[in-house]
C-alpha cells in the first residue's frame, strides 16, 4: 500500500501560483484563491429555517450587494426576480458567503434571482418549478435546512429533484451553520459549490507528482469518512 503526501497548488491574490504542503493532515485556504473559480450569475435561495429564525437578523440592505445581476440573466425567458418580503436570517449568511466567494475568486454576481421560505419537503417540487419559471438559467440552488430532524426529509427530496429531475446543482447548509457564519464553514461551502459548477479548487504540483501518477494506467482514490457521535448521543442511546 502506498501512502502519498500531496502538495497542492493555489493561486495567490497576486495571480502567482503557490505550492502548499499539508500541515497535520490539512490544507488551509487562508490567503489563497481557487485555481479556477466559476462565477455564479443566476442562483436561487430556499430557506427552511424555523419560523423564529426568519426575522430580524441581517437584512438585505447591508453591504449593498455587488452591482446588478450580471451576466446571463433573462435569457430563455425568466429574467425576473421573486423574493419573500421582510427580513430573514438567511441574508446575513448570503452576505458573508458573497464576501468569501469574492476572496476565493468564484464570486456570486448579485443576489439570488429567487428567494422563498418553505415549511416542509412536500413544497420542494413546486418551489423548483417556480425557480425555473423565474429564471431558466438557474445555475445553483442553495438551501438552508431546518434544525428539526436534521433536515433529512428536505435533503433527500432536494437531491432527488436537483440531481435526477431538474439537473441543477444544489448546496445544503444547516440552519445553525448559516446562523453562525464561521469563515471555515463559508470556505468549505465555496469549495463544494465551485467543484459542483466545474471549477478547479486545487491541483497537485506538477513537479512534485509521485510515481503513481506517472504510470500509464488508471488511478483510483479511496477515502473514508469517520463520524464520532456527540457525548449526549452516546448517553441517550
Amino acid at each position: 500500500m502506498m501512502i502519498v503526501l500531496f502538495y497542492v497548488v493555489y493561486v495567490d491574490p497576486g495571480k502567482a501560483f503557490t505550492v502548499v504542503s499539508p500541515k497535520e493532515g490539512t490544507w488551509t485556504m487562508r490567503g489563497h484563491k481557487f485555481l479556477a473559480g466559476i462565477p455564479v450569475h443566476n442562483w436561487a435561495l430556499l430557506c427552511f429555517a424555523s419560523a423564529d429564525e426568519r426575522g430580524g437578523q441581517g437584512g438585505r440592505g447591508g453591504q449593498g450587494g455587488q452591482g446588478g445581476h450580471g451576466g446571463r440573466g433573462g435569457q430563455g425567458g425568466g429574467g425576473g426576480h421573486q423574493t419573500d418580503s421582510g427580513q430573514c436570517c438567511c441574508w446575513n449568511f448570503v452576505r458573508q458567503l458573497q464576501g468569501m466567494s469574492r476572496r476565493l475568486a468564484m464570486p456570486f454576481c448579485g443576489d439570488p434571482r429567487f428567494h422563498k421560505h418553505g415549511d416542509n419537503h412536500w413544497q420542494l417540487e413546486s418551489l423548483f418549478n417556480a425557480i425555473i419559471e423565474t429564471c431558466r438559467e438557474t445555475e445553483l440552488i442553495i438551501v438552508i435546512l431546518p434544525e428539526r430532524g436534521g433536515g433529512k426529509d428536505e435533503y433527500s427530496e432536494l437531491k432527488r429533484l436537483g440531481d435526477l429531475v431538474y439537473e441543477i446543482p444544489t448546496q445544503c447548509v444547516k440552519q445553525k451553520l448559516a446562523r453562525e457564519c464561521k469563515p471555515q464553514v463559508l470556505a468549505n461551502v465555496c469549495l463544494k459549490i465551485n467543484s459542483k459548477l466545474g471549477g478547479v479548487n486545487v491541483a497537485i504540483a506538477q513537479h512534485l507528482r509521485c510515481p503513481v501518477f506517472k504510470r500509464d494506467e488508471p488511478v483510483i482514490f479511496l477515502g473514508a469518512d469517520v463520524t464520532h457521535p456527540s457525548p449526549q448521543a452516546g448517553r441517550n442511546e
